[in-house]
């Protein structure tokens, strides 16, 4: 599950980046450069701390792809990060406050698109 996670995350923060440099909005820019510049560090953070308690992860998939509406996409990845929380982090309590810091890197972003613009 760990390795899905990461693979979701770095898709996420790619179709962030590609929505940021594409949109008009200058609030819109700002959230989605945020976004993917808070992500990969806290993502990276997930990845160590799981690796120190569990051992090396397995390959990693990232998917690619476009959304037209970045927001829900964020959100709807969001939840699903909340949803599976439990199962990435394992037993491990170090791992789940960090992927709750990387939930919380997407619930503010998406606050940031739908509020702010």
């Amino acid at each position: 599950m760990i390795e899905e996670f990461i693979g979701r995350t770095f898709a996420a923060r790619n179709i962030a980046h590609v929505a940021h440099l594409g949109t008009k909005s200058y609030a819109d820019h700002k959230a989605l450069g945020h976004f993917y510049e808070d992500l990969v560090p806290a993502v990276d953070a997930v990845a160590e701390c799981y690796q120190g308690h569990f051992g090396p992860i397995g390959e990693i998939e990232i998917a690619h792809g476009e959304h037209d509406n970045i927001a829900a996409y964020l959100r709807e990845e969001a939840d699903w990060i909340e949803a599976n929380r439990d199962e990435i982090a394992g037993d491990s309590p170090h791992v789940a406050n960090l992927v709750d810091a990387v939930t919380a890197i997407y619930t503010r972003c998406v606050y940031r698109l739908e509020n702010l613009s």
